[in-house]
């Protein structure tokens, strides 16, 4: 990655580097799915001008059925089990579940786009960089005791990476020619009525606070969180490997620690350091491009002679 590309995927993962802890402290007024509804309308809301200016021609009904899908699958079930996990699962777990994201986009990628195959090395990149996650991870890990009512919420949880790997690679195969804005602002009206109409059967009577930290999650989630971010996912999707894409999640839990450590002067541990040059080492192997196919004329030199 260079210039635009690298500064896009920066941004991207500072952004949403301080999601999991503005999910969680909105969580404290808000019910879940209400919440993500809420986030994914008002998203919509605001890219409706982006929208209007975009160019629409040229999109068949089947390009509008694919944007409909993916809407469902990543902004109303990806996100619905992410904020539903949420409520029962400590923020350090969640994250290291959710670091299984670029083992699944990889396989997904693997079987959907022939340009981009699983490779050794790609593969390694996500291992390498789930396992620095863990590392990272470790105090927040240390006093979690998984009970017999947690294997529900581990198992919503690890269904949001399992399937937001699919979204990420149906829209690199079929969507990239879908302007950003316009997939996106599909894709949250779709996600915001999906989610909004399921929470009004299922959290039913749930009490709804309105308070200042829960307007400001809102929206930080909707502008930064959703429509910025997203803009510029759609934007990479086209143009850096699926195993680059992959590591954001890694790169995210890592960017929140380090905040912590640099802002609040918490300590710099043993395995901040190790967490991030595992995570780090990662992004590098993902990143390291192919080894070029051989001409025609080198793989029949190196033939043996007859």
């Amino acid at each position: 990655m260079r210039g635009r590309e690298l500064a896009a995927y920066a941004i991207c993962c500072l952004v949403w580097g301080t999601t999991w802890l503005v999910i969680k402290i909105g969580l404290e007024d808000l019910p879940p799915l209400w919440f993500a509804g809420i986030r994914m309308a008002l998203a919509s809301a605001l890219l409706v001008p982006l929208a209007l200016r975009a160019s629409w021609r040229g999109l068949t009904r089947a390009d509008w059925g694919h944007v409909a899908m993916v809407g469902a699958l990543s902004m109303f079930v990806s996100y619905g089990l992410v904020f539903t996990a949420q409520t029962s699962i400590p923020s350090g777990l969640m994250a290291v579940l959710f670091g299984t994201y670029p083992i699944w986009a990889g396989l997904y990628a693997h079987v959907l786009l022939p340009s981009d195959r699983l490779t050794p090395a790609r593969a390694m990149s996500a291992v390498i960089g789930l396992a620095g996650l863990t590392v990272l991870q470790l105090p927040a890990l240390s006093g979690v005791t998984i009970s017999l009512a947690m294997w529900g919420p581990l198992l919503l949880a690890l269904g949001s990476p399992f399937v937001a790997g699919f979204t990420s690679v149906w829209v690199k195969r079929r969507l990239t020619h879908v302007p950003p804005a316009v997939n996106l602002w599909a894709q949250t009206l779709v996600g915001a009525s999906l989610l909004l109409a399921t929470s009004s059967v299922v959290e039913r009577g749930a009490e709804v606070h309105w308070t200042l930290q829960a307007v400001l999650c809102v929206a930080y989630l909707a502008a930064a969180g959703t429509a910025l971010c997203f803009l510029l996912f759609f934007w990479l999707l086209p143009r850096v490997p699926i195993a680059v894409i992959g590591i954001m999640p890694l790169i995210d839990t890592l960017i929140a620690l380090m905040l912590g450590t640099l802002v609040a002067s918490e300590p710099l541990t043993w395995n901040i350091a190790l967490g991030a040059a595992l995570i780090l080492g990662g992004a590098a192997l993902a990143n390291r491009p192919p080894a070029p196919a051989p001409s025609p004329r080198a793989a029949a030199s190196a033939l043996p002679p007859a």
